[in-house]
């Protein structure tokens, strides 16, 4: 009797595990348009699991200059913000969850080529210029 509830337990753990693979995280395992590389110590590209999915894009004219170059350091906080730090306009670009611009920091900060960014849990920037 107990043999028999341990084979009906460890079957419904089976059975969990197995919808879990199929019914996992949106996105997990989504086929996406491109293909991802690596190249090895012979310099062989090698294709690899995608790293990340492209969820959407940011283009410079949503911003106040011409043609923003995203060549910088990229956080998103615990709220989803996303930082971008543009390096060629020695800014640091905040964006919501939508993909909107929040704020511009960096004309009252002086910043010559910003490179790094951290954002701290209480909203502290830390700009690597």
């Amino acid at each position: 009797m107990i043999r028999s509830g341990l084979v009906w337990r460890l079957l419904l753990v089976l059975i969990a595990l197995a919808l879990a693979g199929r019914f996992g995280p949106a996105g997990a395992n989504e086929a996406v348009p491109y293909y991802s590389y690596t190249v090895d110590e012979q310099g062989v590209r090698l294709r690899v699991p995608q790293p990340y999915v492209v969820d959407r894009e940011i283009f410079g004219p949503a911003v106040d200059k011409t043609a923003a170059r995203f060549r910088g350091d990229l956080f998103v906080d615990d709220e989803g913000n996303l930082y971008v730090v543009e390096t060629s306009f020695n800014r640091v670009l905040k964006f919501d969850r939508e993909a909107k611009l929040v704020r511009v920091f960096g004309e009252d900060l002086d910043l010559s080529r910003p490179q790094g960014l951290f954002v701290a849990p209480n909203g502290d920037l830390f700009i690597a210029d």
